[in-house]
C-alpha cells in the first residue's frame, strides 16, 4: 500500500474516500507518518486537510521546485473557467441550493434529460464543451457525446470519480475543495507571477 499511495502521489492524484477509498483508509489507519517521511528527500511533504491527502512542495527555496510549483498553479489556474462553468450547469439544471461539494452525486441520464428540456443550459453545454480539453464539437456532434467526454475530462483530472458505471452515475471527489481553495488564494492574490519571472519566489500560504 505504501508504494501505491507515493505513486500516487508521484502521478500528481489526491486521496479522498471517494477517488481512492483503500489508500484514504491506510493513510487514516497509521501510515501517513511513513508517506511523510518517504515524500521527505523529494522535498515534498504529505498534506491533510479534512478528508483529503495529497502530496505538496516542503518549501520554495530550490528553483526548480518554485518552477513546479508555479506551473501547478499554471494548470489550475486555466482550468478554472471550465470547472466553474461545469458547476454553474449541474446548479441551474439540477436547481441545486448550493455549489458541489464532495460525495454529490450525479447521474448523467438525468442531467442529460434537464438539458434537453431546457435551451439555456444546451446553451451552458456548448460553452463547457468548447473548452479547451472538452472541445467536443468536431468529434461529437449531439449533446450526449459532449456531455459524455465533459464528464471523461473531470474524471480525469480527478474532480469526479464514475461511482456506478451502469447507471452513469459519477460522485464529486475531496479534489474539489482543493479547487476552491486554490480558486480563492488566486482572487486573492492576483498579482502572482505565473508567466515569467523564474527567479521571483512564489508567495506562501497556499499548498499545491
Amino acid at each position: 500500500m505504501l508504494r501505491n499511495i507515493l505513486e500516487l502521489f508521484r502521478n500528481g492524484k489526491m486521496i479522498c474516500p471517494i477517488s481512492h477509498p483503500n489508500e484514504f483508509q491506510a493513510l487514516e489507519d497509521g501510515l501517513a507518518p511513513q508517506i511523510d517521511s518517504a515524500l521527505a528527500p523529494y522535498g515534498r511533504k504529505l498534506v491533510q486537510k479534512d478528508d483529503l491527502y495529497y502530496s505538496s512542495y516542503a518549501n520554495c527555496d530550490r528553483k526548480a521546485d518554485r518552477t513546479a510549483m508555479r506551473e501547478q498553479l499554471r494548470i489550475i489556474r486555466d482550468s478554472v473557467a471550465p470547472i466553474i462553468d461545469f458547476i454553474t450547469l449541474i446548479i441551474r439544471a439540477e436547481g441545486r441550493n448550493e455549489t458541489l461539494r464532495p460525495t454529490d452525486t450525479i447521474k448523467l441520464p438525468d442531467l442529460l434529460k434537464k438539458i434537453s428540456d431546457e435551451t439555456a443550459y444546451q446553451k451552458d453545454l456548448d460553452r463547457l464543451s468548447a473548452h479547451k480539453g472538452f472541445n467536443t464539437h468536431k468529434v461529437a456532434p449531439n449533446m450526449m457525446d459532449r456531455l459524455k467526454k465533459v464528464f471523461e475530462g473531470l474524471h480525469n483530472m480527478g474532480y469526479l470519480s464514475l461511482s456506478n458505471a451502469e447507471a452513469q452515475i459519477y460522485t464529486v471527489t475531496g479534489r474539489i475543495e482543493h479547487f476552491y481553495e486554490v480558486l480563492a488564494f488566486i482572487a486573492e492574490h492576483e498579482d502572482i507571477p505565473l508567466d515569467g519571472e523564474e527567479d521571483q519566489p512564489v508567495q506562501e500560504g497556499l499548498d499545491v
